[in-house]
């Protein structure tokens, strides 16, 4: 299956005039696939060492990672769907008020070191390149004017030295919401 995909790849990639070596291919399939050995850092898969077996959630991430994973050619890059854990999500809870205080905090930081215009580059490249989307305002309140989703903080981290980004958005995944929960604890295992 991978060398499918690197063949699929290495099309976008090579100039129609050259041709790709399939044995190439296999041995760059089988350098990836000792590349991501589990066991180089003491992760052993099912059929090996101890003969685990893997727990009904581990075989359901397991799966959504193998069916929601593909190549995008335009974009050059692989891409995979995020494993959420059902009952965990369902009890994820609000945290409008920390990420509004967040917000604030990030706002007072960037107007104390004078880096808006970096700052705001960095958050519309963020939203150019899909890493972000804007929310709907009809998504982000129920019927009863209760928020309805949760939101993802996030803070500018920066690095003046560099020429190209000086500025790049890091988001705080495992910040808890009312309930205790993070979007990072509702991921399955």
């Amino acid at each position: 299956m991978i060398v499918k995909e690197l063949k699929q790849t290495f099309k976008t990639l090579v100039p129609k005039n050259k041709k790709v070596d399939e044995l190439d291919l296999k041995t760059v399939a089988n350098n990836l696939q000792m590349f991501f050995n589990f066991e180089t850092i003491g992760i052993h898969p099912c059929g090996s060492e101890g003969d685990k077996q893997l727990t009904e959630k581990e075989l359901t991430c397991v799966n959504l990672i193998e069916q929601g994973s593909y190549y995008d050619k335009k974009q050059l890059r692989w891409l995979t769907v995020l494993p959420w854990d059902p009952e965990k999500k369902r009890n994820l809870g609000p945290n409008y008020n920390k990420a509004l205080a967040m917000l604030y905090s990030v706002e007072k930081s960037v107007a104390k070191k004078n880096t808006l215009h970096e700052v705001n580059k960095a958050y519309d490249q963020f939203l150019i390149d899909q890493f972000a989307e804007k929310i709907p305002e009809n998504e982000i309140y129920r019927q009863n004017s209760k928020i309805a989703c949760t939101f993802l903080p996030s803070f500018p981290v920066y690095s003046m030295d560099r020429v190209s980004s000086r500025v790049r958005p890091v988001l705080h995944a495992s910040d808890k919401t009312e309930t205790g929960e993070s979007l990072n604890s509702c991921l399955l295992p």
